[in-house]
């Protein structure tokens, strides 16, 4: 059974967004009406797929239809302005550090709607718990995406353009960066026959402490209790860009450190 007052959905897009969008929405028995690809007449990339319409982007919609745009940044505004449909459709982007404004100055009923969530195409992931940005043009836009989110089992938050690309900016610390620390840890254990598990329940540790807790007023480590022997020591081994990194991080947590004294 369709949702209430919900018009039907079309996804633009196959990403990792695209594909985890998709599943939730059809699992609560929302109206996807299909998905926009580059290349329809293809194969779909995923399984699950394979019962779903697909459209191209050349497609024209007469009926009012929201159009989640989960593609990547630089290519939300040639694809909005493709797309073919009613006065009344609601055009809709997926991205942290997208203005608003972008989709006003192509189609007037515009609005956001940001999973702060890494989502990757390999794996579908539940929306149940995710927290969902909404931002749009006018109020019964909002209450359609609030009425969305809460019916996949996001958690929707209000939220303009000027806190959400902060808050992105926020998030590729976390996700990106921390990922980036990760890998490099990993490399540092394989260069040296050490086995990378060994850091599982630190990482996760790590990660649990920095959920319930500040992580300004978590913050361990050499740098943090200033052990200018370890410190040297850890530099000494290291190779020129990781010394780098190291130097630069122990000099970012001292400084950090430093403001609270």
């Amino acid at each position: 059974m369709n949702k209430p007052n919900i018009p039907p959905i079309v996804i633009v897009g196959s990403g990792g967004v695209a594909r985890s969008l998709a599943a939730s929405l059809r699992l609560n028995n929302f109206p996807l009406k299909g998905i926009i690809t580059r290349t329809p007449e293809l194969p779909p990339r995923y399984p699950e797929w394979s019962t779903l319409k697909r459209f191209s982007i050349t497609e024209q919609f007469n009926t009012d239809t929201i159009f989640f745009l989960t593609v990547p940044d630089q290519h939300i505004i040639p694809i909005a302005k493709n797309i073919q449909c009613t006065q009344q459709s609601l055009l809709v982007h997926c991205a942290g550090s997208v203005d608003l404004q972008t989709l006003i100055d192509i189609h007037p009923n515009a609005a956001v709607f940001y999973p702060a969530q890494t989502l990757h195409p390999s794996k579908i992931i539940p929306f149940e718990g995710i927290n969902v940005c909404i931002e749009a043009t006018t109020e019964p836009a909002k209450e359609v995406l609030y009425t969305i989110a809460e019916g996949i089992g996001a958690i929707p938050h209000s939220m303009d353009s000027s806190q959400r690309v902060m808050l992105h900016i926020a998030a590729v610390f976390v996700s990106n960066f921390g990922n980036l620390m990760l890998s490099l840890a990993e490399e540092i254990c394989q260069q040296h026959q050490i086995d990378y598990s060994i850091l599982h329940p630190l990482i996760l540790r790590t990660a649990q402490k920095a959920v319930e807790n500040s992580p300004s007023q978590t913050q361990t480590g050499p740098a943090a209790r200033n052990d200018t022997t370890t410190i040297e020591k850890h530099l000494s081994l290291l190779s020129n860009h990781l010394k780098q990194l190291y130097a630069l991080l122990t000099d970012a947590i001292q400084q950090k450190i430093n403001k609270r004294l």
